[in-house]
């Protein structure tokens, strides 16, 4: 949430709020005394009608709460279920090792990077293209042909 992420933010919604807070009462106060009732029952409506506006608004905070809760859950099944992806694919490649025939521990191997970096992709999705960084091009260049590489030589093994 935008509004986290700055101290200053947050000091600012807490004091809207304190203020929201005084001018609901304010407000409430006026049109309680205005009425022809006891005392007592002004303060008591008064009361009633702040109260609701607190759980009301303590409501919308907890709701936000739990969202952000569920979210953070989501994600971490999702890491663990990439992780799990991974591990799984380097496995293959460890024990591609023992294969008699090289030619099925290259495509093993070639099968097991070609889902780690499908899992990587998924977890780190790359967005838009990095034409501003500069120093990356040559990187990306690289790492571009190196895939280029990666899927000629399963071609081949195949």
């Amino acid at each position: 949430m935008w509004i986290l992420r700055s101290p200053l933010r947050i000091t600012t919604v807490v004091v809207l709020f304190g203020a929201s807070a005084c001018l609901m009462e304010y407000l409430i106060h006026l049109a309680v005394t205005t009425s022809s009732a006891m005392p007592s029952v002004q303060a008591v409506a008064g009361s009633v009608i702040l109260g609701f506006f607190a759980a009301f608004f303590g409501l919308l905070v907890l709701t936000a709460a739990r969202e952000r809760q569920h979210k953070v859950r989501d994600d971490l099944r999702r890491i663990a279920e990439l992780n799990h992806q991974v591990r799984n694919a380097l496995q293959v490649i460890v024990y591609g090792e023992y294969s008699p025939d090289s030619s099925q521990h290259r495509a093993a191997v070639l099968d097991g990077v070609e889902k780690i970096e499908a899992a990587l992709r998924e977890l780190f999705p790359l967005v838009g293209e990095r034409t501003d960084d500069r120093p990356w091009e040559a990187h990306n260049r690289a790492r571009l042909s190196a895939h280029t590489v990666v899927h000629d030589r399963r071609r081949q093994v195949k």
